[in-house]
């Protein structure tokens, strides 16, 4: 009785070793993987800051140039338009990259998926919203003015 005991043990302890190296050998791979990501997530971060800065002088140089020229209500629609676009695609950019990472993760892939495609359609929805009343307000700035505008102007 005692050998069937003492096997018995030694086999759920070559058995808990197993499972522990097991363990061990995961955790090492998710640290790696983990390690991976931020260096790729830093260095995205990086580059979306790079393209910031950029873009950064192009909205300088336009508020230069309204400055300047008083451009007229198309340029303006123009670089709203533009403007939105570029926000857009960063956050695109952004969330894409997040979203990336967090599905490099099994147990929260799926989820993270059905997240992703709803804040994809927000934000789709966002920024459409903001091209339409853009379109509306340099549509109404194009209609003629009414008389009592044109009174209290004279």
């Amino acid at each position: 009785m005692e050998i069937a005991i003492s096997l018995f043990l030694g086999v759920v302890f070559v058995v808990s070793g197993l499972l522990f190296w097991r363990f061990w050998q995961l955790s090492n791979r998710q640290e790696q993987l983990i390690a991976r990501l931020q260096v790729a997530y830093q260095k995205r971060i990086e580059e979306l800051q790079s393209t910031l800065k950029t873009k950064q002088i192009d909205v300088d140089s336009l508020t230069n140039a309204l400055k300047e020229k008083q451009l007229d209500i198309n340029s303006l629609t123009e670089a709203v338009d533009l403007s939105t676009k570029t926000i857009e695609n960063i956050h695109r950019s952004i969330s894409d990259t997040s979203f990336n990472w967090i599905e490099a993760v099994r147990p929260v892939e799926k989820p993270a998926q059905v997240i992703r495609k709803a804040h994809n359609i927000t934000a789709r929805e966002v920024y459409g919203s903001i091209r339409k009343v853009n379109r509306l307000v340099s549509d109404l700035s194009k209609l003629p003015q009414s008389r009592s505008d044109k009174k209290k102007n004279d």
